[in-house]
Protein backbone atom coordinates (compact mmCIF):
# COMPACT_ATOMS: atom_id res chain seq x y z
CA UNK A 1 0.00 0.00 0.00
CA UNK A 2 1.30 3.44 -1.00
CA UNK A 3 1.73 6.44 1.47
CA UNK A 4 -1.56 7.28 1.91
CA UNK A 5 -2.72 10.83 0.16
CA UNK A 6 -5.74 13.25 1.62
CA UNK A 7 -8.97 12.97 -0.29
CA UNK A 8 -10.04 15.87 -2.63
CA UNK A 9 -12.53 18.25 -1.42
CA UNK A 10 -15.79 17.24 -0.32
CA UNK A 11 -19.45 18.62 -1.71
CA UNK A 12 -22.42 17.27 0.12
CA UNK A 13 -24.47 16.78 -2.77
CA UNK A 14 -22.18 14.32 -3.69
CA UNK A 15 -23.97 12.07 -1.53
CA UNK A 16 -27.40 13.57 -1.29
CA UNK A 17 -27.75 13.13 -4.60
CA UNK A 18 -27.37 9.40 -4.12
CA UNK A 19 -29.99 9.05 -1.41
CA UNK A 20 -27.84 9.67 1.78
CA UNK A 21 -27.90 11.96 3.86
CA UNK A 22 -25.34 13.54 6.34
CA UNK A 23 -26.05 15.11 9.64
CA UNK A 24 -24.54 16.43 12.87
CA UNK A 25 -26.83 14.22 14.97
CA UNK A 26 -27.72 18.13 16.53
CA UNK A 27 -30.92 17.31 18.77
CA UNK A 28 -32.51 21.03 17.61
CA UNK A 29 -31.18 23.64 14.80
CA UNK A 30 -30.23 26.18 18.11
CA UNK A 31 -27.85 23.65 19.69
CA UNK A 32 -24.05 24.30 18.76
CA UNK A 33 -21.36 21.55 19.11
CA UNK A 34 -18.16 22.62 20.62
CA UNK A 35 -16.49 19.75 19.09
CA UNK A 36 -16.77 16.29 17.65
CA UNK A 37 -14.79 13.05 17.51
CA UNK A 38 -14.86 10.58 15.06
CA UNK A 39 -14.49 7.39 16.65
CA UNK A 40 -12.04 4.55 15.27
CA UNK A 41 -13.06 1.80 17.45
CA UNK A 42 -14.65 -1.16 15.57
CA UNK A 43 -13.04 -4.46 15.01
CA UNK A 44 -11.42 -2.99 11.56
CA UNK A 45 -10.86 0.47 12.22
CA UNK A 46 -9.45 1.50 9.01
CA UNK A 47 -12.35 0.07 6.88
CA UNK A 48 -14.24 1.87 4.86
CA UNK A 49 -17.40 3.09 6.17
CA UNK A 50 -14.64 5.00 9.33
CA UNK A 51 -12.65 5.94 6.48
CA UNK A 52 -15.58 7.85 4.67
CA UNK A 53 -16.61 9.84 8.17
CA UNK A 54 -13.23 10.75 8.96
CA UNK A 55 -13.41 13.29 5.23
CA UNK A 56 -16.57 13.79 5.65
CA UNK A 57 -16.58 14.81 8.93
CA UNK A 58 -13.33 17.23 7.99
CA UNK A 59 -15.02 18.88 5.14
CA UNK A 60 -18.41 19.80 7.36
CA UNK A 61 -15.29 20.96 9.79
CA UNK A 62 -13.82 23.36 7.22
CA UNK A 63 -17.39 24.36 5.80
CA UNK A 64 -17.97 26.02 8.96
CA UNK A 65 -21.07 23.21 9.93
CA UNK A 66 -19.61 21.22 13.01
CA UNK A 67 -15.57 21.37 14.58
CA UNK A 68 -14.07 18.46 14.28
CA UNK A 69 -11.35 18.23 17.25
CA UNK A 70 -9.67 14.96 16.93
CA UNK A 71 -9.97 11.40 15.82
CA UNK A 72 -9.46 8.46 18.30
CA UNK A 73 -8.81 4.92 17.82
CA UNK A 74 -9.09 2.04 20.77
CA UNK A 75 -7.18 -0.64 19.44
CA UNK A 76 -8.50 -3.92 21.09
CA UNK A 77 -5.53 -6.22 19.67
CA UNK A 78 -7.99 -8.97 18.71
CA UNK A 79 -6.54 -9.40 14.89
CA UNK A 80 -3.38 -9.93 14.10
CA UNK A 81 -3.27 -6.51 11.67
CA UNK A 82 -4.51 -4.50 14.45
CA UNK A 83 -0.61 -2.62 14.61
CA UNK A 84 -1.42 -2.23 10.87
CA UNK A 85 -4.87 -0.59 11.44
CA UNK A 86 -3.11 1.53 13.95
CA UNK A 87 -0.53 2.53 11.73
CA UNK A 88 -2.90 3.63 9.01
CA UNK A 89 -4.85 5.58 11.53
CA UNK A 90 -2.34 7.95 12.09
CA UNK A 91 -1.43 8.30 8.46
CA UNK A 92 -5.40 9.58 8.00
CA UNK A 93 -5.39 11.51 10.75
CA UNK A 94 -1.52 13.25 9.63
CA UNK A 95 -3.54 13.97 6.29
CA UNK A 96 -6.44 15.32 7.76
CA UNK A 97 -4.33 17.61 10.02
CA UNK A 98 -5.86 16.02 12.95
CA UNK A 99 -4.86 15.13 16.62
CA UNK A 100 -5.22 11.20 17.48
CA UNK A 101 -5.46 9.74 20.54
CA UNK A 102 -4.72 5.93 20.88
CA UNK A 103 -5.64 3.03 23.40
CA UNK A 104 -5.12 0.01 23.75
CA UNK A 105 -6.49 -3.30 25.54
CA UNK A 106 -5.63 -6.77 24.93
CA UNK A 107 -10.09 -7.42 25.34
CA UNK A 108 -9.13 -11.83 24.87
CA UNK A 109 -7.23 -11.29 28.10
CA UNK A 110 -10.05 -8.42 29.74
CA UNK A 111 -12.43 -11.01 29.13
CA UNK A 112 -11.11 -13.72 30.75
CA UNK A 113 -10.05 -12.23 33.74
CA UNK A 114 -13.28 -10.88 34.38
CA UNK A 115 -14.81 -14.02 32.98
CA UNK A 116 -16.80 -12.50 30.28
CA UNK A 117 -17.48 -12.93 26.39
CA UNK A 118 -15.34 -11.43 24.26
CA UNK A 119 -17.74 -9.40 22.59
CA UNK A 120 -18.79 -8.09 25.90
CA UNK A 121 -15.59 -7.32 27.36
CA UNK A 122 -14.91 -5.27 23.73
CA UNK A 123 -17.55 -3.03 24.22
CA UNK A 124 -17.33 -2.22 28.05
CA UNK A 125 -13.64 -1.21 27.43
CA UNK A 126 -14.80 0.30 24.16
CA UNK A 127 -17.43 2.68 25.29
CA UNK A 128 -14.86 3.80 28.52
CA UNK A 129 -12.05 4.70 26.31
CA UNK A 130 -14.75 6.77 24.27
CA UNK A 131 -15.77 8.79 26.80
CA UNK A 132 -12.19 9.17 28.04
CA UNK A 133 -11.41 10.70 24.43
CA UNK A 134 -14.56 12.66 24.60
CA UNK A 135 -13.26 14.47 27.74
CA UNK A 136 -9.83 14.56 26.35
CA UNK A 137 -10.88 16.60 23.28
CA UNK A 138 -13.38 18.30 25.58
CA UNK A 139 -16.25 17.79 22.73
CA UNK A 140 -19.51 17.56 22.90
CA UNK A 141 -20.10 14.30 20.83
CA UNK A 142 -18.94 11.18 19.53
CA UNK A 143 -19.00 9.70 15.60
CA UNK A 144 -18.52 6.53 14.54
CA UNK A 145 -19.47 4.93 11.02
CA UNK A 146 -22.00 2.64 11.72
CA UNK A 147 -24.27 2.64 8.47
CA UNK A 148 -27.87 1.41 7.36
CA UNK A 149 -26.35 -1.80 6.79
CA UNK A 150 -25.05 -1.76 10.10
CA UNK A 151 -29.05 -0.73 11.61
CA UNK A 152 -30.58 -3.31 9.42
CA UNK A 153 -28.18 -6.49 10.70
CA UNK A 154 -28.46 -5.11 13.88
CA UNK A 155 -32.31 -5.14 13.93
CA UNK A 156 -32.19 -8.86 12.56
CA UNK A 157 -29.69 -10.10 14.95
CA UNK A 158 -31.44 -8.72 17.70
CA UNK A 159 -35.08 -10.10 15.90
CA UNK A 160 -33.50 -13.84 15.84
CA UNK A 161 -32.98 -13.32 19.62
CA UNK A 162 -36.16 -12.54 20.60
CA UNK A 163 -35.72 -9.03 21.34
CA UNK A 164 -38.93 -6.98 22.46
CA UNK A 165 -39.40 -2.68 21.03
CA UNK A 166 -36.64 -1.63 23.28
CA UNK A 167 -33.85 -4.31 21.41
CA UNK A 168 -35.43 -3.69 18.04
CA UNK A 169 -34.89 -0.29 18.03
CA UNK A 170 -31.32 -0.94 17.32
CA UNK A 171 -29.07 1.61 17.08
CA UNK A 172 -30.01 5.49 18.10
CA UNK A 173 -29.12 8.46 15.62
CA UNK A 174 -28.05 10.08 18.95
CA UNK A 175 -27.84 8.82 22.75
CA UNK A 176 -26.17 10.88 24.85
CA UNK A 177 -22.94 11.89 23.81
CA UNK A 178 -23.03 9.51 20.73
CA UNK A 179 -23.99 10.49 17.49
CA UNK A 180 -24.52 8.34 14.13
CA UNK A 181 -24.21 10.89 11.05
CA UNK A 182 -24.21 7.75 8.52
CA UNK A 183 -27.12 5.57 9.85
CA UNK A 184 -29.00 6.55 6.47
CA UNK A 185 -26.08 6.16 4.39
CA UNK A 186 -25.83 2.62 2.83
CA UNK A 187 -22.53 0.85 2.89
CA UNK A 188 -22.03 0.86 -0.73
CA UNK A 189 -22.38 4.48 -1.07
CA UNK A 190 -19.74 5.34 1.29
CA UNK A 191 -17.38 2.90 -1.09
CA UNK A 192 -18.10 4.85 -4.01
CA UNK A 193 -17.51 8.03 -2.40
CA UNK A 194 -14.29 6.64 -1.24
CA UNK A 195 -13.24 4.81 -5.02
CA UNK A 196 -14.24 7.99 -6.75
CA UNK A 197 -11.44 9.87 -5.00
CA UNK A 198 -9.02 7.27 -5.27
CA UNK A 199 -9.07 7.09 -1.39
CA UNK A 200 -7.44 3.81 0.67
CA UNK A 201 -9.17 2.18 3.37
CA UNK A 202 -8.60 -1.62 5.10
CA UNK A 203 -11.03 -4.43 4.32
CA UNK A 204 -11.29 -6.99 7.18
CA UNK A 205 -9.65 -10.10 6.83
CA UNK A 206 -12.51 -11.45 9.57
CA UNK A 207 -15.57 -10.71 7.63
CA UNK A 208 -14.79 -14.09 6.22
CA UNK A 209 -15.35 -16.07 9.46
CA UNK A 210 -18.16 -17.08 9.59
CA UNK A 211 -18.36 -18.15 12.96
CA UNK A 212 -19.54 -14.57 14.09
CA UNK A 213 -23.15 -14.16 13.95
CA UNK A 214 -22.90 -10.79 12.39
CA UNK A 215 -20.57 -12.03 9.83
CA UNK A 216 -23.16 -15.02 8.78
CA UNK A 217 -25.92 -12.16 8.80
CA UNK A 218 -24.10 -10.18 6.06
CA UNK A 219 -22.55 -12.65 3.87
CA UNK A 220 -25.70 -15.33 4.21
CA UNK A 221 -29.13 -14.49 5.71
CA UNK A 222 -29.27 -10.81 4.59
CA UNK A 223 -28.42 -11.59 0.52
CA UNK A 224 -30.83 -14.72 0.65
CA UNK A 225 -33.75 -12.05 1.66
CA UNK A 226 -32.87 -9.81 -0.67
CA UNK A 227 -32.65 -12.14 -3.52
CA UNK A 228 -35.30 -14.11 -2.69
CA UNK A 229 -37.76 -12.18 -0.77
CA UNK A 230 -37.24 -8.18 -0.89
CA UNK A 231 -34.60 -6.29 -2.80
CA UNK A 232 -35.08 -3.47 -0.56
CA UNK A 233 -34.81 -5.74 2.03
CA UNK A 234 -32.14 -3.07 4.16
CA UNK A 235 -34.36 -0.03 3.72
CA UNK A 236 -37.25 -2.21 5.77
CA UNK A 237 -35.38 -3.79 8.46
CA UNK A 238 -33.86 0.12 8.95
CA UNK A 239 -37.48 1.09 8.94
CA UNK A 240 -38.39 -1.17 11.15
CA UNK A 241 -35.62 -0.28 13.96
CA UNK A 242 -37.00 3.30 13.33
CA UNK A 243 -40.81 2.08 14.30
CA UNK A 244 -39.49 0.28 17.02
CA UNK A 245 -37.80 2.84 18.40
CA UNK A 246 -40.85 5.04 17.82
CA UNK A 247 -42.81 2.68 19.69
CA UNK A 248 -40.26 2.08 22.61
CA UNK A 249 -40.75 5.94 23.38
CA UNK A 250 -44.19 5.85 23.47
CA UNK A 251 -44.39 3.29 25.68
CA UNK A 252 -42.03 4.27 27.98
CA UNK A 253 -43.25 7.80 28.16
CA UNK A 254 -46.66 6.31 29.21
CA UNK A 255 -44.86 4.46 31.75
CA UNK A 256 -43.56 7.27 33.41
CA UNK A 257 -47.16 9.20 32.98
CA UNK A 258 -48.77 6.54 35.03
CA UNK A 259 -45.88 6.23 37.87
CA UNK A 260 -45.94 10.43 38.07
CA UNK A 261 -49.65 9.96 39.03
CA UNK A 262 -49.88 6.55 40.63
CA UNK A 263 -47.14 7.02 43.10
CA UNK A 264 -45.06 9.68 45.41
CA UNK A 265 -41.97 9.44 47.24
CA UNK A 266 -41.91 9.51 50.57
CA UNK A 267 -37.72 9.51 51.65
CA UNK A 268 -36.34 6.88 49.82
CA UNK A 269 -39.49 5.09 49.50
CA UNK A 270 -41.84 4.97 46.88
CA UNK A 271 -45.59 4.67 47.97
CA UNK A 272 -48.75 3.91 45.26
CA UNK A 273 -51.86 5.52 46.60
CA UNK A 274 -54.73 3.04 47.09
CA UNK A 275 -56.97 5.06 44.82
CA UNK A 276 -54.50 5.01 41.81
CA UNK A 277 -54.10 1.21 42.32
CA UNK A 278 -57.77 0.91 41.95
CA UNK A 279 -57.57 2.74 38.60
CA UNK A 280 -54.91 0.99 37.67
CA UNK A 281 -56.78 -2.43 38.06
CA UNK A 282 -59.35 -0.70 35.37
CA UNK A 283 -56.38 0.68 32.75
CA UNK A 284 -55.60 -0.94 29.53
CA UNK A 285 -53.51 -0.76 26.68
CA UNK A 286 -55.05 0.38 23.63
CA UNK A 287 -56.23 -2.93 21.51
CA UNK A 288 -53.76 -2.39 18.21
Amino acid sequence: MGPFQPVPPFQPSSLKSRSCSIASGRPSDDVTLRGVIHAWSSRCPAGPDSVALAHLLRELDLAGEIRLVGLAHFNHQLRPAASGDERFCAEVAAALDQPLLVEREDVRDLARRERRSIEDAARRARHGFLERARVHFDADAIAPGHTRDDQAETFLLRLLRGAGARGLAAMHPRRGALIRPLLDCRRAILRDYLASRGVPHINDESNGDLSIPRNRVRAELLPFLEQRFNPSIVDVLADEADLARDEWRWMAAGEDDLWSRACRREGDTWRMQADSARRRRRWRWPAW
